[in-house]
């Protein structure tokens, strides 16, 4: 939480790596991380995979629009 308090008080975009469970997804949220990556949301993906899903139609969960600046 103090990095993310640093990165605020430096008016920074505070992003978090590693973001594995809903658990740390959720601690996020309430400290007003800006944005996360990890495998909670996908693995990494080859080019052709990630045009595959870009192409699809996604309704992002609740949980993640909270965290949209």
């Amino acid at each position: 939480m103090a990095v993310i308090s640093l990165g605020r008080q430096l008016n920074l975009k505070v992003i978090a790596e590693g973001v594995e469970t809903e658990t740390q997804l959720a601690f996020l949220r309430d400290n007003a991380c800006n944005e996360i990556q990890g495998y909670h949301y996908s693995r990494p993906l080859k080019s052709h995979d990630l045009e595959q899903l870009l192409s699809q139609p996604f309704v992002w969960p609740v949980a993640a629009a909270a965290l949209v600046d």
